[in-house]
């Protein structure tokens, strides 16, 4: 049915989660904490070791009111990194609901 294909459906009217996501790149270790409430990433915290300088602060603020959907994660990071960074961060944030 068509309504369980919704977004709205499936994802925005869900209760309250945290997500916390973990990897290993060529570039250095990151964690992602995730708080999401309504569908709406609310808060985004992320720790790394890399010693290279990307932008991991601002992608933390412009999480935050990003809808917890893939495609719009994917927009944000490809907007602020390089293509080889941003190629790794979207194929880790792919778990993050379609």
């Amino acid at each position: 049915h068509k309504t369980y294909l919704d977004w709205q459906w499936n994802v925005g009217q869900s209760p309250k989660a945290t997500m916390s996501l973990g990897q290993k790149f060529s570039w250095g270790n990151m964690v992602m904490d995730l708080f999401v409430k309504d569908g709406l990433i609310k808060e985004c915290t992320i720790s790394s070791d890399t010693l290279i300088d990307i932008p991991l602060s601002a992608l933390e603020k412009k999480l935050a009111g990003c809808r917890f959907k893939t495609d719009e994660v994917s927009d944000v990071i490809e907007d602020l990194f390089e293509p080889e960074v941003a190629t790794d961060l979207i194929a880790f944030t792919e778990e993050i609901g379609s």
